[in-house]
């Protein structure tokens, strides 16, 4: 009887674990980004807002990223990106090199994106060898959610990276 107790417990807590999906990265977040990349010395920072959609189903998910980077010369410049991820687990990006080259030399690609758990890996490219990889990692800590995201864009000459600290209020529960 305890081994049939047990069955029933463990196979409730593993499918329990596996009811993740998309929503564990619902939000609108705020923080800092901080950009490593060619012609820029060492590092850049400045502001970045996320803004992710997910529908009731977890199961796709519209993501808008917006980094403010300051110029070096009393400017900042705005580096905007947007990606769609879909059910059957393909992404499309808006701009792989995220802003860096303007808005009208936007480099927009496709790829994958899978997820375990808290964990959201992307990766796109496009048919000129331009490629956008992705990390994004969520933790829930009381009321906030905090995510922390990586965006290594790489334009087959040089590779720029968008390491990212953000966090949101969590939703009230019901």
């Amino acid at each position: 009887m305890w081994l049939a107790i047990a069955g029933l417990l463990s196979g409730s807590f593993s499918s329990a674990q596996e009811t993740f999906n998309l929503s564990a990265f619902k939000g609108a977040y705020r923080g800092t980004v901080t950009q490593a990349g060619p012609g820029m010395g060492d590092t850049a920072s400045g502001t970045a807002s996320v803004n992710i959609k997910v529908p009731n189903s977890g199961k796709s998910a519209g993501i808008d990223y917006a980094a403010t980077i300051s110029d070096g010369m009393g400017g900042s410049s705005l580096l905007p990106t947007a990606l769609v991820l879909t059910s059957s687990k393909r992404a499309s990006v808006t701009d792989l090199l995220v802003g860096i080259a303007g808005t009208n030399n936007a480099k927009p690609g496709d790829g994958r994106w899978s997820q375990r758990k808290r964990t959201l890996k992307i990766a796109a490219t496009n048919g000129e060898g331009t490629t956008l990889r992705g990390t994004a990692v969520a933790k829930d800590l009381r009321n906030k959610r905090r995510l922390s995201l990586t965006l290594v864009s790489d334009d087959g000459v040089d590779s720029t990276t968008f390491t990212t600290r953000l966090q949101t209020r969590l939703p009230r529960r019901p």
